[in-house]
């Protein structure tokens, strides 16, 4: 073998990490492990045409789940109109009581 500053040497380090990251990715979504080279490439190219389709589905969901926060979550200037409006409703509503009186 070559040494470590060898190209050919870097080259063969490189693929063999490669191949341990497409093997965890594929045992993370409970796939096979690729049989040969023509079937390891077809999967590869399989998971690249996806890849870019979930990333798209992936930014929608987060986009959804903001939306749903801001619902659950009013900001300052909205809960400063309604505590706003319930105070004056109060304040009325004690001023006709005491008119009352």
């Amino acid at each position: 073998m070559g040494t470590p500053l060898d190209p050919i040497h870097a080259k063969q380090r490189l693929r063999f990490h490669q191949r341990k990251v497409l093997d965890f990715m594929l045992d993370a979504l409970g796939l096979p492990y690729a049989k040969d080279k023509a079937y390891r490439a077809t999967r590869l190219l399989e998971m690249e045409h996806h890849a870019p389709a979930l990333l798209s589905e992936v930014r929608g969901l987060r986009l959804r789940v903001a939306q749903l926060e801001n619902e659950l979550k009013p900001n300052e200037a909205e809960l400063d109109a309604l505590e706003r409006t319930i105070d004056s409703r109060i304040a009325g509503e004690r001023e006709r009581r005491l008119d009352d009186i």
